[in-house]
């Protein structure tokens, strides 16, 4: 009997080693399914925060129009560089947060964060991560006036659902020199003059969210060209939005001159 104790208890306790190279194979294939599922999750969850940030830029243009006869914030307050972004700022329609996409990394988000506290002067243009309709909403530049000409009214745009009043834009970041895509906080809707471009920066820069001039937001699709001098997550956005991408290979600036095509940044 005591012969008979001592075989079962010498019997075997663990693993062997193909057992252990069995269950780790099983380890780094659910990581391999489960990554792309997470980094969706990740991506759709940045998306869905930046669209929150749009819609509450929206709601602080309803604010100004009920405060200011139904006529949309300009661009540039006065000459003294009072932009739309720091009026809003001021008058606490919104927060710093607001202007800061986590789609995109920021070289300026510690002092964005501060814009709000007193004799904060940075970054009101250069650094926040969407852009202003200026040319057609936040002035009448492309209807003959200059840049401090009168923004829109309501009653001037024929579809506020689906007229541009902001968009996902590129930001200056510090290796960002002059003459380059630098954003300032607002956009331009000329294919020719690309300093203040739209960028498709969601689901690996296919997608770039849009709020309207109604004050919704959504997220659209846009196809990303490649090569052409341009980086490809500089988005095709004015060309995919107006849907016809050989226009605005001819275009003469400014997008909206006599003879253009009406498109989603006019206001008629």
């Amino acid at each position: 009997m005591q012969n008979a104790k001592c075989k079962v208890q010498s019997g075997r306790n663990g693993f062997t080693l193909i057992e252990l190279l069995v269950v780790v194979a099983i380890i780094a294939v659910l990581i391999a399914i489960l990554l792309p599922a997470l980094s969706k999750a990740r991506d759709s969850a940045k998306a869905m925060i930046c669209l929150t940030n749009l819609r509450t830029l929206g709601q602080a243009s309803q604010i100004y129009l009920q405060e200011n006869a139904d006529t949309y914030v300009p661009w540039a307050l006065d000459a003294n560089s009072i932009s739309w972004s720091k009026y809003f700022l001021q008058h606490k329609y919104v927060t710093p947060k607001s202007y800061l996409c986590p789609g995109f990394v920021n070289d300026w988000t510690k002092y964005i964060l501060l814009l709000d506290q007193p004799n904060q002067y940075y970054a009101y243009y250069l650094a926040i991560d969407y852009g202003y309709n200026y040319r057609n909403i936040g002035s009448s530049l492309h209807y003959g006036g200059d840049d401090f000409s009168p923004s829109a009214k309501v009653g001037q745009i024929a579809n506020p659902s689906q007229t541009v009043y902001a968009v996902d834009t590129v930001h200056m970041n510090s290796v960002i020199t002059y003459n380059t895509v630098i954003g300032c906080g607002i956009v331009d809707d000329s294919y020719t003059y690309l300093q203040y471009t739209a960028h498709a920066r969601h689901f690996d820069n296919t997608r770039i969210n849009v709020l309207w001039c109604d004050g919704h937001a959504t997220s659209v699709g846009c196809p990303v060209r490649r090569g052409g001098g341009r980086s490809s997550t500089f988005d095709e956005f004015q060309r995919a939005y107006l849907g016809d991408l050989t226009f605005f290979q001819n275009l003469t600036y400014p997008a909206t001159e006599s003879g253009a095509v009406a498109n989603n940044w006019d206001r008629f």
